[in-house]
């Protein structure tokens, strides 16, 4: 760009115009062109990530929204349930009338009250017993178990 040049004394000394200034006004003007080019780069990859970001905001809102939606759902259906089955239980005590249960059972099944030949007797014993199986100990061997058994029966 710039020859070097020899210092010239005295009056021919050559002449410094706006030649050797003009290179580096373009230069400063190509500068302030990158320079302005790195700041759209920036401005728009800062754009596209506060979209997205605030995209991811959105969706994650609506799917949380839904969630409520269907849980509220979920809640109004348990609170019917719970509705019905107190009525159930409410109309299940109303008609567990014993009377009401005979009646029904005479008229509507057919069912009559057993005769004297018909009622049997059991004795039940007032204690219970109970028979305790011993299993053989750990320890045995099953010949030994299979002979113990046999001379438990034969004496």
């Amino acid at each position: 760009m710039y020859e070097r040049q020899r210092y010239i004394s005295g009056a021919t000394a050559p002449k410094v115009g706006y030649e050797s200034i003009r290179p580096t006004l373009s230069l400063h003007k190509e500068i302030k062109k990158k320079s302005s080019k790195k700041m759209i780069v920036t401005t728009f990859i800062a754009v596209i990530l506060i979209s997205v970001l605030m995209g991811l905001i959105i969706y994650r809102s609506n799917s949380i929204i839904q969630t409520n939606y269907v849980l509220s759902e979920q809640k109004r259906n348990l609170e019917k349930l719970v509705d019905e089955n107190t009525q159930m239980k409410v109309y299940i005590e109303k008609n567990l009338d014993l009377n009401k249960v005979k009646n029904s059972a005479i008229n509507d099944l057919g069912m009559q009250k057993p005769t004297k030949d018909q009622l049997a007797g059991i004795s039940v014993p007032s204690e219970d017993i109970v028979l305790v199986n011993e299993l053989p100990k750990q320890d045995e061997s099953i010949f030994t178990s299979i002979g113990n058994f046999f001379k438990s029966i034969f004496g």
